[in-house]
């Protein structure tokens, strides 16, 4: 007999755990690199904040990330936060295609397609933006 846990959990789809995993390896790494760039880090960065759009904001204000990569950061934020309070959550090609426009439109892209934009092209982007970041900023 089925169950909500089964259903929903554990047949869940594949792409929640991509989308999670890479925002937090992305937040772990905009503490880290942040961190590295405030003269009293701890006065800001603790276990209970910011937010990870507040963490983008920062980042981008003291200018540790560039404008294009803020971008891209808040795409990815968006489809976390879809992925996470939506139950069975699977994004559409239109969702998919805002994430990987943002990569397109970065000033100098690491990561350009032109294929269908489904939760695989989606899927091999944000692996591609994880190891991007941890090439720019080394490993968390």
């Amino acid at each position: 007999m089925s169950s909500n846990f089964t259903d929903r959990v554990l047949n869940s789809n594949p792409m929640l755990g991509v989308v999670l995993s890479a925002h937090l390896l992305a937040e772990a790494q905009l503490r880290k690199v942040l961190s590295e760039h405030l003269e009293e880090p701890r006065a800001l960065l603790s276990d209970q904040g910011p937010s990870f759009r507040i963490l983008v904001n920062v980042s981008e204000a003291v200018g540790v990330v560039e404008s294009d990569l803020a971008r891209v950061l808040r795409a990815l934020n968006s489809l976390r936060n879809k992925y996470a309070h939506r139950l069975s959550f699977e994004a559409s090609a239109e969702k998919v295609e805002n994430f990987l426009q943002a990569l397109r439109d970065m000033r100098e892209p690491f990561f350009v397609s032109d294929v269908a934009a489904t939760e695989r092209e989606l899927s091999i982007s944000i692996a591609a933006l994880s190891g991007w970041l941890e090439k720019t900023y080394g490993p968390v």
